[in-house]
């Protein structure tokens, strides 16, 4: 399923003349929605605001645009604005890898990682971290400040906890289709382990595409236990549990919350599309979990908005997973907001729910025994 082709769109200067008319598309279609949503009675939603309104289309053509043009993130080993907060970490101990972790195309490899708000100094035994794997449909996105800055900061403000979130490999780029960020998953918490952070002391977290890829870790944890200890607890937050479905425009533009999200078919195709390798299925159960339940000794929470387009998969996620005898799972569905408000809540005009949805998430992690509150 992985794309290799050489697109209309790749070539110059087609790409040059498109990228022109997707700005000014964005622009005539984001002036166009000033107007329309000034009104309350036209938003997508009763309870949205204007400025919820108008970002959701904003950010709705933005992401079109991104994935028609297929716009790469560099990923660099270089500080850059992170300073002394950004950290290499090498592959993990070959015997670490086992089974679906294991590609002769795909080899494990250096990379990067953010630490939120300060690095972690070895020693300090009473340090407890939070793994954070971010979103953007696998394409896209990176654990530095544009990217991780917002969400670590929801859960760094109100607990003790330190956030590390790496910047695993993309599949928009080549040779890094799945098992790609599944193998930098496995390296970045045996990292934490290896700096002397007992597992007990760490959390993992992941939004959308990075909830996905927390999930795959867990259930590799679960499926190798004599490899990686389990993490003390897991949040999840508007995780993309059904990637078999993103291909086509059927399942989105069909969807009942299809006008209050900004997700569109075009950009989940371009995950599902570079992510899923040719000899895997997208239903195989550790990139589509959520027909695919599993005992897991690490307690869940989850997230979901009420009006995004993941809302029933999650909802029914959540319900399997917690039907398996002795899981732990806790949902929260946030009523009136769109998919994942931790990565980008404070620009859609949701800080004041993704706020509220991090004190919920502290709460649960202290409730597990994981983190003392501010």
């Amino acid at each position: 399923m992985q794309a290799s082709e050489v697109r209309f769109l790749d070539r110059q200067p087609w790409r040059a003349i498109y990228v022109v008319y997707a700005i000014a598309a964005t622009l005539s279609y984001t002036t166009l929605n000033a107007v329309r949503f000034i009104p309350p009675q036209l938003r997508q939603h009763q309870s949205w605001t204007y400025r919820q309104a108008v970002m959701n289309e904003l950010l709705r053509c933005t992401l079109y645009y991104i994935a028609a043009i297929r716009l790469r993130t560099p990923l660099t080993l270089m500080p850059e604005a992170e300073r002394d907060r950004f950290v290499t970490i090498a592959p993990a101990s070959q015997s670490l890898y086992e089974g679906i972790a294991v590609n002769p195309e795909i080899q494990p490899t250096t990379i990067g990682a953010t630490w939120y708000p300060k690095p972690y100094r070895t020693g300090d035994a009473s340090s407890t971290v939070v793994l954070h794997l971010h979103g953007g449909a696998y394409t896209m996105g990176q654990g530095r400040n544009a990217d991780c800055g917002y969400g670590s900061s929801l859960l760094t403000s109100r607990s003790t906890t330190r956030v590390l979130a790496p910047n695993y490999r993309l599949s928009s780029s080549p040779q890094c289709h799945f098992p790609a960020a599944l193998q930098d998953a496995i390296a970045t918490y045996h990292h934490l382990l290896s700096i002397g952070i007992p597992a007990s002391q760490i959390a993992l977290s992941g939004d959308s595409a990075g909830g996905n890829l927390a999930i795959a870790l867990l259930r590799y944890v679960a499926d190798h236990q004599t490899l990686l200890p389990w993490p003390a607890a897991v949040l999840l937050w508007s995780p993309w549990v059904n990637v078999d479905c993103g291909i086509g425009a059927a399942s989105f533009d069909s969807n009942a919350n299809s006008k209050t999200d900004y997700i569109s078919s075009l950009f989940a195709d371009w995950g599902v599309t570079t992510f899923v390798p040719d000899d895997m299925q997208a239903s195989d159960p550790y990139i589509s979990p959520l027909r695919h339940p599993f005992a897991c000794k690490t307690a869940l929470w989850i997230q979901v908005g009420g009006l995004e387009i993941l809302h029933d998969v999650v909802v029914e996620f959540a319900q399997r997973m917690k039907d398996v005898s002795g899981n732990k799972v806790q949902l929260h569905v946030e009523p009136h907001v769109n998919h994942d408000i931790f990565l980008i809540g404070d620009k859609l005009g949701f800080g004041k729910e993704a706020s509220r949805c991090a004190d919920l998430a502290c709460s649960f992690l202290d409730e597990n025994g994981f983190v003392s509150r501010i």
